[in-house]
């Protein structure tokens, strides 16, 4: 899959947390050369931030496929988890003191999804990202093939 370029992921997070003044876009990863994997965002963010306590937000999708992840020993020993709930997943969390769930409006959305309808010239349902967000994408004509 061809990443879209960053600038352009990075405009999207900010149009979507603009106005919420408790949260900020971090240029950490998009700053690091290379692949750039979860564990090393994570030491990274523990030599910047040595007294902080991590908390790592993941839908019970990815928490089910955790330990599929790149160090994933080293990721659970550095972090708490805040395990969203997500429609058709049941993650067992029952096997660490580190693991919070979060309980919401499980919203059944996930970015391919996103992506899928918007090549194929589908509207996208209502809140699945926020209206600046989906008027950058029209105007830049994200994930359309050819850019058409």
């Amino acid at each position: 899959m061809d990443l879209t370029p960053e600038i352009h992921r990075a405009r999207m997070i900010e149009l979507a947390i603009d106005n919420d003044p408790g949260l900020a876009l971090s240029r950490l990863e998009l700053n690091r050369p290379g692949p750039s994997y979860t564990i090393d965002t994570l030491r990274s963010l523990t030599e910047i931030f040595p007294q902080a306590e991590l908390f790592l937000i993941v839908g019970e999708d990815a928490f089910r496929d955790i330990d599929s992840w790149r160090e994933a020993a080293e990721i659970r020993s550095l972090v708490k988890f805040i395990v969203a709930e997500r429609p058709g997943f049941t993650a067992d969390t029952t096997e660490t003191g580190s693991v919070l769930r979060l309980q919401t409006e499980a919203l059944d959305i996930a970015s391919s999804d996103i992506r899928s309808r918007i090549e194929s010239g589908e509207a996208l349902r209502s809140g699945m990202v926020p209206e600046r967000v989906e008027q950058y994408i029209q105007k830049m004509k994200l994930y359309r093939k050819y850019g058409v």
